[in-house]
């Protein structure tokens, strides 16, 4: 049972996420139930439950988060709103998906954090592109360009224990690794 605060981009993309899990994992073991959405402005709320099903709306994120049949809370608001609302959620004992980055300040973080740690739900921070086809790709490719400037730099210290200039090496395949 799921409460969405925030209707802008990201809470839209939460949302449309959350309803698009049963077409990727059609055999999972629980559904999604969109309770209730929350946004400063009542007419983007009750758009909200229109577009997206949700079964009620509010203006104002405690309300949410004192809502009994609510379990997940995803906090998709601007980033300076994260600390209130996910440690409110967290006293309420509710689980906590919030999106990246966590909070505006190092100890507004640790505070989350501290919050998460005696909070009875789950905490997670959402890095929404981590696992797409795209960046999983790059991120082979940039392991791959980190082991051959690994062999290079293998290779310059050989050359240099034969007594090579370093710097003549460097100098002579430093066009090979910018075409990397």
């Amino acid at each position: 049972n799921m409460g969405v605060i925030g209707w802008g981009f990201m809470g839209k993309t939460h949302t449309q996420a959350l309803l698009s899990l049963p077409f990727y994992y059609p055999n999972m073991n629980f559904s999604v139930n969109l309770k209730c959405i929350c946004t400063r402005r009542e007419e983007k709320a009750r758009e909200a439950m229109e577009m997206a099903g949700f079964e009620r709306c509010c203006t104002d994120y405690r309300e949410l988060i004192a809502m009994d049949d609510i379990d997940v809370v995803a906090i998709c608001t601007p980033n300076v709103d994260h600390e209130e609302m996910a440690v409110a959620a967290l006293k309420a004992g509710k689980h906590v998906y919030i999106d990246k980055p966590l909070a505006v300040t190092y100890e507004s973080a640790a505070r989350i954090a501290e919050a998460a740690k005696d909070a009875p739900g789950k905490t997670h921070m959402v890095f929404n592109n981590r696992y797409t086809p795209a960046v999983l790709r790059a991120k082979e490719l940039i392991d791959e360009l980190f082991l051959r400037i690994g062999a290079l730099l293998r290779r310059a210290k050989i050359a240099s224990s034969r007594k090579l200039e370093i710097g003549q090496f460097c100098m002579d395949m430093d066009e090979h690794i910018a075409a990397l």
